[in-house]
């Protein structure tokens, strides 16, 4: 069975597996918020809501493999809801899944719109070959 759930400081050691496992190599924080999809094998998808530059940014946004396109990451995104209470979002996600962040309310922004550290760091994937967008989701 499939659940959902918010991390809490126990789960530590098993996310970093999880994203080990995954090669999501960004260490994460304490004060990050970490969105857990958990079946009884074990964490199948996290995704990580960090607090940076004064803004929320979600990161880190993995699900298994063999576990994709069964509706896992639409259900980790709709748990942000709960988590973000309203805050204004952003992420920076692969340009052919714009429609999927589209389903919770993420929109494509020009890259000049976005926090400079965002601009930043979305130069620098778009440097190493990534084709990323910068998405806000309004509080």
């Amino acid at each position: 069975m499939l659940r959902i759930r918010e991390a809490h400081g126990e789960d530590w050691p098993r996310i970093r597996d999880f994203y080990q496992r995954t090669r999501y190599s960004t260490p994460f924080e304490p004060s990050d918020r970490i969105v857990l999809a958990e079946t009884q094998d074990g964490i199948i998808g996290a995704l990580r809501l960090c607090a940076e530059g004064g803004v929320q940014v979600l990161r880190g946004m993995r699900v298994l493999e063999e576990m994709r396109h069964r509706h896992i990451g639409t259900g980790l995104l709709r748990a942000t809801e709960d988590v973000l209470r309203g805050a204004t979002c952003f992420c920076i996600p692969y340009d052919y899944l714009e429609s999927f962040y589209g389903k919770v309310g993420f929109r494509k922004l020009p890259l000049q719109e976005a926090p400079p550290f965002l601009q930043e760091r979305s130069r620098e994937y778009r440097r190493q070959g990534l084709r990323v967008i910068v998405m806000r989701r309004s509080g």
